[in-house]
């Protein structure tokens, strides 16, 4: 591992020519005016590019992508072949691995907290995944839902719209949840499920 030094301004990054940023294994972990800063590490055949910004403690490994003006950070690991994408943020002690997704074109999804997102799970648009939550399998959270607390989404679940899944609440299975539903109890839905009238809430006590 070796440290980074700028060659040219990154005004995206706050970076003057010869800033001394973090650590990389090889040139070939960073491309067009990718950073890498603190004591942040990108090893592996992990790739940053575009207007990428890695810094504090943060991971990037294996053969992670991380691209267009994304930012991690904290202790945040995005490992396997994961993708972090477009203006997303991963942050805190989030864990990000597999073939997951964080991150569409030109907006803001976000994983923080100790979330993880694992497996071909994606977090797409303006999405947001906190706290303790999990988003796995080839589950969905999108537009502009929140997962946080200590929810899980599995399997081919679908989270969108302005939906709100927290408590310990787990989705799996083909479930669909929409709307502006709200779902915060100690309860598994399954199957073909679909939850998406506009208010829908479950009592943590049902």
């Amino acid at each position: 591992m070796k440290r980074v030094k700028a060659i040219r301004n990154l005004p995206h990054a706050g970076v003057v020519k010869g800033d001394v940023g973090g650590w990389v294994e090889k040139e070939s972990n960073l491309a067009d005016g990718a950073w890498v800063a603190d004591d942040a590490k990108v090893y592996g055949d992990a790739l940053l590019a575009g207007e990428v910004v890695v810094f504090e403690q943060a991971r990037v490994c294996d053969r992670a992508r991380v691209t267009g003006r994304a930012k991690v950070w904290g202790s945040a690991v995005i490992c396997g072949d994961a993708q972090v994408r477009g203006d997303a943020v991963v942050c805190g002690q989030a864990y990000v691995c597999g073939k997951a997704q964080v991150g569409s074109d030109d907006e803001r999804a976000c994983v923080c907290d100790c979330a993880r997102v694992a497996g071909r799970a994606r977090v797409l648009n303006c999405a947001r995944v906190y706290g303790n939550a999990e988003v796995t399998g080839s589950a969905v959270v999108s537009s502009f839902a929140r997962v946080f607390s200590d929810a899980r989404v599995r399997a081919r679940a679908k989270v969108q719209d302005r939906a709100r899944i927290f408590g310990t609440t787990i989705l799996a299975g083909a479930v669909r949840v929409g709307g502006n539903a709200e779902i915060c109890a100690d309860v598994t839905l399954t199957d073909t499920k679909n939850v998406t009238t506009i208010g829908d809430y479950l009592e943590p006590f049902l």
